[in-house]
């Protein structure tokens, strides 16, 4: 959040409230006049678990997703509770029907032990596998499918509605420019 709007890194805790407002990437404010793009809305929520139920409200008003996971941290227990978090965010409905554009920027690949995007897609891949089977249990005991349901065979993010990819960033170092190209190549 701070690092697009201001350019620099200031380190943070986790929130329990969401930043919202409308800004210029830090950077555009010094192109030439008349090329400075229109300031785009910009909505960071926290990842808190006592914040996700508030979230589908705020996904219904989306046209792009960024969804930040620490690279450098893949144990287990992480990589298990993000790909649960994350199979919530693709199962939304208003993601799904819209077919919102959806990038994961794996941070913080400045740290040595940080894994590359394509790793990190493997990983959440094979973890998705995983609860795309024990929801389709769970979906047959239920009346409305998600898109996870829908699909054949076992799981690939190539399957979803959304146009889903993986790229890698740091915000300690302000290597963020995938995540604005992607913010503004779908907003402008």
């Amino acid at each position: 959040w701070l690092q697009l709007q201001f350019g620099k890194f200031t380190p943070t805790y986790s929130s329990m409230k969401e930043n919202d407002r409308a800004f210029i990437f830090s950077g555009e404010e010094n192109l030439p006049k008349g090329k400075t793009p229109a300031p785009v809305r910009v909505l960071d929520f926290p990842g808190h678990d006592r914040l996700r139920s508030h979230l589908s409200e705020l996904l219904a008003q989306t046209r792009a997703l960024v969804f930040v996971v620490d690279s450098a941290n893949t144990d287990t227990a992480t990589i298990r509770t993000t790909a649960q978090v994350l199979y919530d965010v693709l199962s939304n409905k208003h993601l799904m029907a819209s077919r919102i554009p959806v990038l994961i920027a794996c941070n913080k690949k400045d740290v040595t032990t940080a894994i590359g995007a394509k790793q990190m897609d493997l990983l959440l891949t094979a973890e998705m596998k995983k609860l795309q089977v024990t929801k389709k249990s769970d979906l047959d005991r239920e009346a409305e499918p998600d898109c996870f349901s829908r699909i054949t065979g076992k799981f690939s993010f190539d399957q979803l509605p959304n146009n889903v990819t993986f790229e890698q960033c740091s915000v300690k170092d302000g290597q963020v420019s995938s995540i604005t190209r992607f913010i503004r190549g779908i907003v402008g």
